[in-house]
């Protein structure tokens, strides 16, 4: 069985209970209420997995990047060795 299939529960039909008793329409509504809430579990995982596969491709370009252009992965204005001012004015060298 695939990771992402759910096993299928028989859901009750009509004819299975007496039409228009309290308890017939409590059992609709709880098998219609396990079947939504499966589906929607369903849903989030099929979007966790495609957000966790969106995230990979981001993390491999940015370490392809970063290995061709170091510098391209820093922060905005915090280039490989380049001397920026401290808080005091002193100059220091760049991370790197």
């Amino acid at each position: 069985m695939d990771a992402l299939e759910v096993p299928k529960r028989k859901m009750a039909l009509a004819s299975d209970v007496t039409n228009g008793s309290i308890s017939s329409l409590v059992v609709k509504l709880a098998d219609g209420l396990g079947k939504l809430v499966t589906e929607h579990l369903e849903l989030a995982k099929v979007e966790l997995v495609a957000d966790a596969k969106e995230l990979g491709l981001l993390v491999a370009r940015l370490a392809v990047r970063g290995a061709f252009d170091p510098g391209s992965v820093q922060p905005p204005g915090r280039r490989l060795g380049a001397v920026h001012r401290g808080p005091q004015g002193a100059e220091e060298e760049g991370d790197g």
